[in-house]
């Protein structure tokens, strides 16, 4: 698995948005009002709309093959399930854990 996205949970999403074009260099590749992107090269850089699922920090994402595979051996490992594998669309799914220490660890797929 690698890391190739990182949202970003913030109060609000216009006024984050020429900060984080400034520092990806970039204008965003995808803007709604539950999500901006950049790209930024071998990394996705989002934005999406703070509490969501609790979570107010960066959540970096890490890509499975197979997530379903992939969260099971994470809890095995003393990792604890916030959000079970959810579809996103186009194919995509995500699910989110926590570590021992609470840090939030996404896993996708597609």
């Amino acid at each position: 698995m690698n890391v190739n996205i990182v949202i970003y949970h913030v109060k609000d999403l216009a006024s984050a948005k020429p900060l984080f074009a400034a520092l990806t260099g970039t204008e965003p590749y995808a803007e709604s009002p539950y999500y901006i992107g950049f790209r930024s090269e071998h990394l996705e850089i989002g934005l999406a709309p703070a509490g969501y699922n609790g979570l107010t920090g960066p959540v970096p994402y890490w890509t499975a093959d197979d997530i379903k595979a992939a969260v099971k051996k994470l809890v095995d490992s003393g990792a604890t399930l916030q959000q079970d594998v959810t579809d996103i669309g186009e194919g995509g799914q995500i699910a989110l854990l926590r570590d021992p220490e609470g840090n939030a660890i996404g896993l996708r797929s597609f």
